[in-house]
C-alpha cells in the first residue's frame, strides 16, 4: 500500500498531507469545541453563583443519564464493578466500564463526584477533534476544503430538527424523531453527559486511520487499532461494530485489487476484528444474565426511526455525499478512500442488525465521513475552483447555526423547567451527605426528583430511579405520588414503605401535610433542615 501522503487523486494532487502541526484555524476549532463541551456544565455552575444550590453533574438532555454514570463511577471508586441501585434487590457486582473506573479512580483519590466525570471531557473532546481532523487530512488535500469538512463535520446539526421543532406543535410525533435523531448526529449530544460516547465516538475515525497504516506491517498500528476498536466496543458497542464492519468489509472489496496474501490480511485486521469481540460478548453475556440489564435491555428495545426521519436528518450531507460513491478516478483507489466510503455503511447496518437495543446509537458519528464525502464531491464539481468565502460560510451556517441554537434554546428550557434534578438545594445537598455519612443500613425512598440522585450521593439504593433499571417503574412512580400527596392510608403506606432494603424517607418540600399524619406511626424524623426531612422507617426488615 502506497503511504497516504503520496497518494494523488483524479486531478493529480496530493491525496492526503502529513498531520504536521496543525494551522491556527484548527487550534481554533479546538478551542470552539471545548467551548461546547463545557457549554452547558459551566451555565450551571454560573447559575448557582448568582441563584444559589449546588449543580449535581447532570449536563445533559436527559439528566438521568449522566447521573447513573455518577453512580457507577462511585461504585466502581469502591467495588471495581457497578451494580444496580435503582431496586431494593440484591446487589449484583457485574458492570465493568473502564470510562467509570478511570473516574472512580479520581473520586478515590479525593476528587470531588462531578469533577471526577467532567475530568474525561478532555479525552472526549481529544478522540473527537484528533479523530475528525485527523481523517480529514488524510483524504482532503486543499486546506479551504479541509477547514469545512471540518468545522461541518464536529458542529453539523441537523436543520430539519430545527424547522420541525419551530414549527410543529410540542407533542408533535415528527418534531420528537427529528429531534431525537438530530440529537443523535450532533456532536453536542455526546458531549453534553455522555462524555463516553464521545469518546467512543473519535475512536472510530482514530481506529480506522491506524489501522490502514498498519496495513504495510506496521505492528504498532495494528497493535494501536485493536486497542481503539475494543475501547471504542466496551464504551459503546454500537461504534465498536461500526469499526469492525467497516474495516471488514473494506478488506474483502480491497482484497483482489491489493494482491495481499490472505496471511498479510490476517496480520492487519485479524486483531482489529477479534479483539473487540471481547465486550462485545461481554455485554451480551450480561444481558442474558444480570436481571438489571436484562430489564434495560428489554426496556430499551425500541422501534427504529421511519426511513423518512433518516433521510430528512442526514440528507443535507448524504446527497452530494451520494456523488462520491460513483466509480471512477481514485476514490477507491484505496483501503482508506473505500473505508470512509464503507464507514457511514457499516454505520446503518448496524443500526438495522436485528441485534442488541437501542439501535440508535449506532448513527453517532456518521456525520464525520458524509460530511467528508460531501465536501469531495463539491471540490470535484467544483475541479480547480475556489469556493468562495461567503458561499462556504453561507454553507456552514446553514448546516451549523439553526441546529445549535435549537439545540441550546432547548437546553435553557429544560433547565428552566425545573422538572430534572439539574440542581440540588443546600438542603437537599446537606439531607443526601447526611444520609451518606450515617452508618445505618437502609436504601432510601422519596420523590421522582431526586430519586435518580440518590446513589451518586449517598452511595445507597433508591426505590425508584431511572426506568429502564427500575423494576414496574411506571407503577412505583404513580404509587409515590399518592403517597406524597397523602393520598394513600396508614395501612397502604405501611404496606408500600415497610419492605427489606427499605431504611429512609426524604421528603424534599414537595409533599403535602397528610403525607405525615399518614407515616407518622412507622417512621420517625431523624434529620431535619429547613423543609427538608428525613425519616427513618421502623421495622423494615434487613437484608
Amino acid at each position: 500500500m502506497t503511504d497516504a501522503t503520496t497518494l494523488t487523486d483524479h486531478h493529480g494532487r496530493a491525496e492526503g498531507t502529513p498531520e504536521g502541526r496543525r494551522d491556527r484555524f484548527e487550534w481554533l476549532v479546538l478551542a470552539a469545541l471545548g467551548l461546547l463541551a463545557f457549554a452547558v456544565l459551566g451555565g450551571l455552575v454560573l447559575r448557582t453563583i448568582v441563584k444559589g444550590g449546588v449543580v449535581t453533574g447532570g449536563d445533559g438532555f436527559l439528566v438521568v443519564d449522566p447521573l447513573q454514570y455518577l453512580n457507577w463511577l462511585r461504585q466502581s471508586s469502591q467495588h471495581f464493578a457497578a451494580a444496580n441501585l435503582y431496586d431494593f434487590g440484591p446487589l449484583d457486582y457485574t458492570f465493568v466500564h473502564p470510562g467509570v473506573l478511570l473516574s472512580g479512580l479520581a473520586y478515590r483519590l479525593g476528587v470531588g463526584l462531578v469533577v471526577s466525570y467532567a475530568l474525561a471531557k478532555p479525552f472526549a473532546i481529544a478522540a473527537l477533534f484528533f479523530g475528525v481532523t485527523g481523517i480529514v487530512h488524510r483524504h482532503i488535500p486543499r486546506r479551504s476544503d479541509r477547514r469545512i469538512a471540518m468545522v461541518i463535520g464536529l458542529f453539523y446539526c441537523a436543520p430539519a430538527a430545527a424547522l420541525a421543532g419551530w414549527t410543529l406543535a410540542p407533542g408533535a410525533a415528527a418534531k420528537f424523531q427529528l429531534d431525537f435523531a438530530g440529537g443523535e448526529t450532533w456532536t453536542g449530544s455526546y458531549l453534553w453527559g455522555y462524555v463516553f460516547s464521545a469518546v467512543a465516538v473519535g475512536l472510530v475515525p482514530l481506529g480506522l486511520l491506524a489501522w490502514e497504516r498498519g496495513r504495510d506491517g506496521n505492528k504498532k498500528m495494528v497493535a494501536l487499532a485493536a486497542v481503539c476498536a475494543v475501547f471504542a466496543a466496551w464504551l459503546q458497542p454500537w461504534q465498536g461494530a461500526t469499526l469492525m464492519v467497516a474495516i471488514a468489509v473494506t478488506e474483502a472489496i480491497r482484497f483482489k485489487s491489493d494482491g495481499r496474501s490472505v496471511g498479510a490480511v490476517a496480520k492487519s485486521a485479524l486483531p482489529v476484528l477479534v479483539a473487540p469481540l471481547v465486550p462485545l460478548i461481554y455485554y451480551f453475556v450480561l444481558s442474558k444474565t444480570d436481571p438489571a440489564w436484562e430489564l434495560a435491555g428489554k426496556a430499551n428495545d425500541l422501534p427504529r426511526w421511519p426511513v423518512w426521519v433518516l433521510i430528512a436528518t442526514l440528507a443535507p450531507l448524504a446527497i452530494p455525499a451520494a456523488w462520491s460513491y460513483r466509480p471512477g478516478g481514485d476514490r477507491w483507489g484505496s483501503a482508506g478512500s473505500v473505508a470512509l466510503r464503507m464507514w457511514p455503511i457499516a454505520a446503518l447496518l448496524v443500526y438495522y442488525a436485528p441485534l442488541g437495543t437501542f439501535p440508535f446509537h449506532a448513527v453517532q458519528g456518521i456525520q464525520f465521513p458524509l460530511a467528508i464525502l460531501a465536501v469531495l464531491a463539491l471540490r470535484d464539481a467544483l475541479k480547480t475552483k475556489q469556493l468562495g468565502r461567503l458561499l462556504a460560510a453561507v454553507l456552514v451556517g446553514l448546516l451549523v447555526v439553526p441546529g445549535t441554537v435549537y439545540r441550546v434554546t432547548q437546553m435553557r428550557d429544560a433547565v428552566n423547567a425545573g422538572l430534572q434534578p439539574f440542581f440540588l438545594t443546600a438542603d437537599e445537598r446537606s439531607a443526601l451527605r447526611w444520609l451518606d455519612e450515617n452508618p445505618e443500613s437502609g436504601g432510601v425512598v422519596t420523590e421522582n426528583y431526586l430519586a435518580t440522585v440518590i446513589p451518586a450521593y449517598t452511595g445507597r439504593q433508591s426505590w425508584l430511579g431511572a426506568d429502564s433499571w427500575t423494576p414496574q417503574s411506571p407503577v412505583r412512580r404513580k404509587q409515590l405520588d399518592r403517597l406524597f400527596a397523602g393520598q394513600l392510608s396508614t395501612a397502604e403506606a405501611r404496606s408500600l414503605l415497610v419492605r427489606r432494603g427499605g431504611g429512609f424517607i426524604i421528603e424534599d418540600c414537595r409533599a403535602k401535610p397528610g403525607f405525615f399524619r399518614t407515616v407518622r406511626p412507622f417512621t420517625r424524623v431523624v434529620w431535619k433542615q429547613g423543609c427538608v426531612t428525613v425519616l427513618r422507617i421502623s421495622g423494615a426488615p434487613t437484608r
